[in-house]
C-alpha cells in the first residue's frame, strides 16, 4: 500500500469585499483566483498589487497574475514592490 496521500488545498481571504481564493496544487506554487468582476475601482487595483507586492515579501519570490487558464501570459509581475505591466497583445 502506498503511504503517499494527495490532498488539495484551499483557503479563502478577502481584501475589502475581494475574495481571493487560494489553492494549494502543488507544492511550490500558490495559485491564486480573482474574479475580474470584483476590481471595479482603482482603489480595488491598489488592493491586488500591494497583496500581491506583500506575497512577493513573505515568501521572497515573484509574484504573477495571469489570465485564466494562461499562465504563461503574464499581465502583471511583481518583485517585492515592483511592479511591472504587460500589454496583452
Amino acid at each position: 500500500m502506498n503511504a503517499e496521500h494527495e490532498f488539495i488545498s484551499m483557503a479563502s481571504i478577502y481584501i475589502g469585499k475581494i475574495q481571493i481564493n487560494n489553492h494549494f496544487f502543488v507544492k511550490d506554487e500558490i495559485e491564486n483566483d480573482i474574479s475580474p468582476r470584483e476590481i471595479v475601482t482603482i482603489e480595488d487595483h491598489e488592493k491586488i498589487i500591494e497583496y500581491m507586492s506583500q506575497m512577493s515579501v513573505l515568501l521572497n519570490k515573484p509574484v504573477i497574475l495571469t489570465p485564466e487558464n494562461e499562465n504563461k501570459v503574464v499581465l502583471i509581475k511583481v518583485v517585492k514592490g515592483e511592479i511591472e505591466y504587460f500589454p496583452k497583445d
